[in-house]
C-alpha cells in the first residue's frame, strides 16, 4: 500500500489534470498510523520503545495531582462546549443542503455564534452557573439580625505578623486560622519549613494555638504543641498536603473535586490534625462548586509508595459531618465556596437583574485590599436569639458600583456547611446602614490628630449585641469592630506585606446606622457593651 494511503497524509492524485488532492481525515487513519509506527518501533528499537511506554504512563501517574488541576477546568466547560458543538452541527445539517442564500444565511449565523462562544462564552457560562447556584441554595430571610459572642480583638494578619516576629528558628508561619478546640475558639498555625532541602526531609513539627478573644496573647509553651506532620501545607512532591490529597482521589472525585482551605484542630481524642476543605463541582452544563466534605489527615502520615499511590487522609462527606463532633461548628467551609455563594445574591431580583443596563439589586462582596483578609469574616453568631452559637462565614455585601457603599445584604453561611444560609435583606427593609467600605474613613475622622499614614483601621467585622438605649429598649445593635494597625516598613519605610496591632491594639466600633465610632477598652471586651449603651444610648433612643 502506497505511504500516503498509511498515513493519510496528502497523495499525489490521479487523472487528466494531475496535481495533489488530500485524504479525507478519519480517526481510523489516525489509529492505524499510530499502531503502525509503534510497532515500528518495536522492530527496530524494541529497549527504547518499551522504555518510552513504561516511562510515559509513569510519569502521567506521577503526575496526575497537576494533570487533575487542567482535567478539572476542561470538565467544567466542558458541558457548554458541547451544547455549542451540537447547536454547530445542527446548524451545519439544517443549511447544507437549502439554497447558496440560505447557506450564507447559515454561515453567518455560525460566525456569530463562534463570536458570542469566543468573545463572551466564559463570561456567559460563569453568569448562567452564578444563577443556578443561587435557585440551589437554602436560604431562610431573617427577621431579626443575629448576635455575635466571644469576638476576636486581633485581625488575622496581626496574628500572622505576631507569631512570625516571635519565632526563632528559619521555619515559617502557616496563615492562621479561625477554629473551634472544645469550647473556645483559637487560632491555630503550623510551623512549617521554610528551605528547599528541609521541605524535603522535616516534618511540620510544631502547631501554635492563640486564645481567638485574647486582646494580648501570649507566645509561651502553653500555646505550643509538638506534632509529627509528614504531611505540610508548603512540603514538597507527595508530602504536599494539596498533592497528597488530590492522588486520594478515585475516577469520580479525580473529575469533581479539589483541595480547598487546610487548618489545624483537634479530632474527638484530642490530637492534632490536618483538615483540608473539598470543593466539589455540580452540574453537568454549567456547574457550580460547593462543599464537597473534607479530608482528615492525621500525624505520621503514610510512607512516600502510598502517599503516591493511594494518597493520604481519610474522606468524610458532608453528609456524614454531622457524625463527627470535632467537625460540627468547625470553620471547614471552602472559603471559594462561600464567596460564590454570596455573589450568586447578585440575582436576588431575577435572572436579568444585574446585566449592565439594569443593575437591579447587584450586590459586591465588599474586599479591602488594606485589610489582606477578605471576606468572609469567620465570626461566632447565635443566630435566633439566645441559646448555642456557632462560626459562620459572614459576607458583607454592597451595591455594585463602588461609589455606594451602604449594606445591602448581610450573608451568612454555616462553615460546618451544616443547616441552611442566612440572609438579612437590609434594603428591602428600608434601612440604610453603611458597608464596610465606609467604616475606615468614620474612624480616620473619629481621631483627626492621629497618624493615619502610618497607622491603618482594618478588618471591619460586625459586632452586634442586645443592648438598651436610654429608654431601656433592648433590641440587636448593628455596629462595626474595628482595629487599629501599624503597617510593617523596611528601612527606606516602604510597606511590606503585613501589619501589627501592637501589644494593647487599639479598638473602635462603629454604629453602622449613625456612623458613631466609640473608642473601646481593648483589654475589657466584656465591658463594651455598658459602654456603648452609655455613649450611644441617648442617639438610639432618637425617634426618627
Amino acid at each position: 500500500m502506497d505511504e500516503h494511503a498509511k498515513t493519510g497524509a496528502q497523495e499525489p492524485a490521479t487523472g487528466e489534470k494531475g496535481g495533489w488532492r488530500e485524504t479525507r481525515w478519519s480517526l481510523r487513519y489516525l489509529a492505524r498510523n499510530f499502531f503502525q509506527r509503534l510497532w515500528s518501533g518495536f522492530k527496530h528499537r524494541p529497549k527504547l520503545t518499551m522504555l518510552l511506554i513504561f516511562i510515559g504512563p509513569t510519569l502521567v501517574f506521577l503526575e496526575r495531582s497537576l494533570l487533575q488541576q487542567y482535567l478539572l477546568v476542561a470538565r467544567i466547560y466542558a458541558g457548554a462546549v458541547v451544547v455549542i458543538a451540537i447547536f454547530g452541527f445542527a446548524g451545519w445539517i439544517l443549511f447544507r443542503k437549502r439554497s447558496p442564500r440560505w447557506q450564507a444565511v447559515g454561515g453567518l449565523l455560525g460566525i456569530a455564534l463562534a463570536m458570542v462562544a469566543v468573545i463572551g462564552g466564559r463570561g456567559i457560562h460563569d453568569y448562567t452557573a452564578s444563577y443556578w447556584r443561587y435557585i440551589t441554595l437554602e436560604i431562610v430571610d431573617l427577621e431579626t439580625l443575629p448576635t455575635t459572642y466571644d469576638e476576636r480583638v486581633l485581625p488575622l494578619n496581626s496574628i500572622h505578623s505576631f507569631v512570625s516576629e516571635r519565632i526563632n528558628e528559619t521555619e515559617t508561619p502557616t496563615k492562621p486560622d479561625l477554629v473551634k478546640i472544645g469550647n473556645e475558639y483559637k487560632w491555630t498555625l503550623g510551623i512549617n519549613q521554610s528551605y528547599f532541602v528541609n521541605r524535603w526531609s522535616r516534618p511540620m513539627y510544631e502547631v501554635i494555638h492563640l486564645s481567638a478573644t485574647s486582646s494580648s496573647p501570649e507566645l509561651s509553651a502553653k500555646s505550643r504543641d509538638s506534632v509529627n506532620f509528614e504531611i505540610g501545607e508548603n512540603l514538597n512532591f507527595s508530602r504536599n498536603v494539596d498533592i497528597c490529597t488530590r492522588n486520594a482521589f478515585g475516577l469520580w472525585r479525580f473529575l469533581n473535586y479539589e483541595p480547598g482551605n487546610v487548618l489545624l484542630a483537634k479530632d474527638d481524642a484530642g490530637e492534632w490534625v490536618e483538615i483540608v476543605s473539598l470543593i466539589k463541582w455540580t452540574g453537568l452544563i454549567f456547574p457550580w462548586p460547593e462543599f464537597g466534605g473534607v479530608h482528615v489527615i492525621k500525624q505520621g502520615g503514610p510512607n512516600l509508595l502510598t502517599r503516591i499511590v493511594s494518597g493520604c487522609g481519610k474522606w468524610i462527606p458532608p453528609e456524614k459531618i454531622k457524625d463527627y463532633p470535632f467537625l460540627i461548628g468547625q470553620n471547614i467551609m471552602p472559603y471559594e465556596v462561600s464567596r460564590y455563594m454570596a455573589m450568586s445574591l447578585r440575582f436576588q431580583e431575577g435572572f436579568l437583574a444585574p446585566l449592565p443596563i439594569t443593575r437591579h439589586g447587584d450586590i459586591r462582596i465588599a474586599d479591602l485590599p488594606e485589610d489582606m483578609n477578605q471576606q468572609p469574616f469567620t465570626i461566632p453568631f447565635r443566630i435566633k436569639g439566645g441559646g448555642e452559637g456557632k462560626l459562620y462565614q459572614y459576607f458583607a455585601l454592597e451595591p455594585f458600583d463602588t461609589d455606594k457603599q451602604g449594606l445591602s445584604t448581610s450573608f451568612w453561611v454555616p462553615a460546618d456547611g451544616l443547616g441552611p444560609s442566612y440572609a438579612y435583606r437590609h434594603f428591602r427593609r428600608g434601612e440604610s446602614p453603611i458597608g464596610v467600605s465606609a467604616v475606615a474613613d468614620q474612624v480616620r475622622t473619629s481621631k483627626r490628630n492621629y497618624d493615619w499614614s502610618k497607622n491603618a483601621p482594618v478588618e471591619h467585622r460586625p459586632y452586634i449585641r442586645i443592648m438598651a438605649d436610654n429608654t431601656g429598649d433592648l433590641k440587636p445593635r448593628f455596629l462595626w469592630l474595628t482595629t487599629v494597625v501599624t503597617h510593617k516598613r523596611d528601612s527606606e519605610g516602604k510597606k511590606l506585606g503585613g501589619f501589627v496591632a501592637g501589644s494593647v491594639p487599639e479598638t473602635a466600633i462603629t454604629d453602622a446606622y449613625r456612623s458613631v465610632v466609640v473608642w473601646v477598652d481593648s483589654l475589657r471586651p466584656p465591658k463594651w457593651p455598658s459602654e456603648l449603651s452609655e455613649k450611644l444610648g441617648p442617639l438610639w433612643a432618637e425617634k426618627n
